[in-house]
């Protein structure tokens, strides 16, 4: 089953981009830097202004809320923002086993934001995302930050995340082998759009 469709996507220049992914799979795309990608991730994500038509489950983006749309695909963006200055502040609930997974210690809440390393922002993010049981992940090099154990970590915790909830995941990745581990569909991001390369 289809999970998300994209026709005809155009934003700045480049485009016409069309993608379909199925529900519990995971595309994962190449690019140079500055080659769209981010931006084609904000165009789905219905944060930058694009033309074209995306589909969740048949029903198009336009139909829905921006805010419930944003809920439903998720974005984890390559730099994270957060908006109070304790962890805890930002998530809902009272226990949550990623934090344990990632290996956050029990008084993670209460951790000043301004005290965070890249890779913890980063692993905190990705539980944030979570938490709100996004049906579609856009994810912005999720592991830049990470050393091999958290990389690792992570890719089982979508990995399973979109098994578990038949999620569809565009993973945009600058590592040959973790695409490798993460896909079956490779693009590469080239001249305005995506071109199949696995």
């Amino acid at each position: 089953m289809i999970k998300l469709k994209i026709e005809n996507l155009t934003y700045r220049n480049c485009g016409p981009i069309n993608l379909s992914i199925n529900a519990g799979e995971c595309v994962c795309i190449f690019g140079k830097s500055g080659s769209g990608k981010s931006l084609f991730l904000r165009s789905i994500a219905d944060i930058d202004p694009h033309s074209g038509k995306i589909f969740l489950d048949d029903k198009e983006q336009m139909k829905f809320n921006p805010y419930e749309w944003r809920k439903i695909v998720g974005m984890l963006p390559a730099e994270n923002r957060w908006w109070h200055d304790i962890v805890g502040d930002h998530f809902t609930e009272t226990k949550n086993p990623l934090f344990d997974k990632l290996d956050f210690s029990n008084d993670v809440k209460k951790w000043d934001v301004a005290r965070l390393s890249t890779g913890e922002s980063q692993r905190l993010a990705l539980i944030r995302l979570l938490s709100n049981n996004p049906e579609v992940l856009l994810l912005d090099e999720p592991t830049a930050g990470l050393d091999v154990k958290s990389t690792l970590l992570v890719e089982e915790i979508v990995s399973d995340y979109m098994k578990n909830n038949r999620a569809s995941v565009i993973w945009v990745s600058h590592d040959p082998a973790q695409a490798k581990r993460i896909s079956k569909n490779h693009f590469l991001f080239k001249d305005g759009n995506i071109v199949k390369t696995r």
